[in-house]
């Protein structure tokens, strides 16, 4: 390999002598991969150290994984999960990109791993932002992904309000074929009102073929699990949702509601149920 020339070497060496984060970047993307990672390891340690200064570059972190060097992309994932603990703000943006790493080869995925469970435990408020996508990786086809993302919905139910519309999607992962996803599926509904995470259970059951998993559950919660109380705790949570104006979930509930009631014979309140359901509709 042709040696490095002297200008060079000594612009490597006094960017990383002097936290240089600007040349440090520039140089992350030379076309020497000695260079670059002389530029990564340094970025890394300045995760570590000032991690402030990389607040505007964490885009360049992210980019530096798709290096053809993995020792390279090894600094760079270390350096992001370097920054979710001492500045989680700057990395939430990403959270979708370090979730996609779990897919990845395990030292990746461990780090990736690491670097969610701080941004969970850190819990920053841009996290909230990406909840909506968070919740829809858990049908994602990889076990680890799944797996990462049902834990770091626990840590983020420590914020109920962040997860409570998400209710019937953890109540689903309950029946995911990994035992850690339902774990950790199950301590985050937990953590949520009981007014919310019976009635996601209900609703569940409700179309669900065998429903033992969730009226265990609702057994174990001192719930009634004939048909006319599931019905009823379908019902009263679409009223809920209807005073607060949250529609197409209150429908949902309601259909739930309905079936049980079907189920239960109470045509009575099959009947009233769809009414309401005619006037939603209307």
């Amino acid at each position: 390999m042709i040696p490095l020339t002297r200008n060079l070497r000594e612009e490597v060496e006094d960017a990383k002598k002097k936290g240089k984060v600007r040349t440090l970047i520039r140089l992350l993307f030379h076309d020497d991969v000695r260079v670059r990672r002389y530029a990564a390891e340094a970025l890394c340690l300045l995760a570590q150290e000032k991690p402030k200064s990389l607040g505007p570059f964490v885009k360049d972190l992210i980019k530096a994984l798709e290096d053809p060097d993995a020792e390279i992309r090894e600094a760079a994932i270390e350096a992001l999960k370097s920054l979710a603990w001492h500045k989680p703000e700057f990395v939430v943006p990403y959270v979708l990109d370090l979730i996609e790493l779990l897919a990845g080869p395990r030292n990746f995925r461990e780090k990736a791993a690491k670097a969610l469970d701080y941004l969970g435990i850190k819990g920053p408020e841009s996290l909230a932002l990406f909840v909506d996508d968070i919740v829809s990786a858990l049908n994602h086809p990889n076990d680890w992904v799944r797996e990462g993302v049902a834990k770091l919905l626990w840590y983020m139910a420590r914020r109920p309000e962040w997860v409570e519309p998400h209710a019937e999607s953890l109540a689903r992962a309950l029946r995911d074929p990994s035992e850690v996803v339902r774990k950790y599926a199950l301590r985050a509904l937990k953590k949520l009102p009981k007014n919310v995470f019976a009635p996601a259970l209900a609703l569940l059951a409700a179309y669900a073929t065998g429903r033992d998993v969730e009226l265990e559950i609702l057994r174990k919660m001192g719930y009634r699990t004939s048909y006319r109380s599931l019905g009823r705790i379908c019902e009263e949570r679409a009223e809920e949702l209807l005073r607060a104006g949250r529609l197409s979930e209150a429908r949902r509930y309601l259909e739930a509601a309905r079936e049980h009631y079907k189920l239960s014979r109470d045509y009575k309140a099959v009947k009233r149920v769809s009414s309401l359901l005619s006037e939603l509709l209307e």
